[in-house]
């Protein structure tokens, strides 16, 4: 709620009520769409990764990552 009423136009033909529906709506399927679309691409990227043989090459390789991570976030705040 906090997103739309920076789109809302207290001055328009439109009421408020109708104008917070459409912009929710619309929002939502944006939205919506997006999270499908990179949940199939995470799912075929993941395919194409378990076919190649790096089962136990990436989580390690993200591990790494994120150890890397969070002992620069240390060294930051340190």
């Amino acid at each position: 709620m906090t997103f739309l009423p920076q789109f809302v136009d207290p001055t328009a033909a439109m009421p408020l009520w109708m104008q917070f529906l459409l912009l929710g709506f619309f929002v939502n399927l944006v939205f919506s769409v997006a999270d499908i679309a990179s949940v199939g691409i995470a799912s075929l990227a993941l395919e194409r990764l378990k076919g190649r043989g790096t089962g136990s090459v990436l989580p390690r390789a993200c591990g790494t990552i994120l150890i890397g991570l969070g002992m620069a976030l240390a060294s930051h705040h340190a």
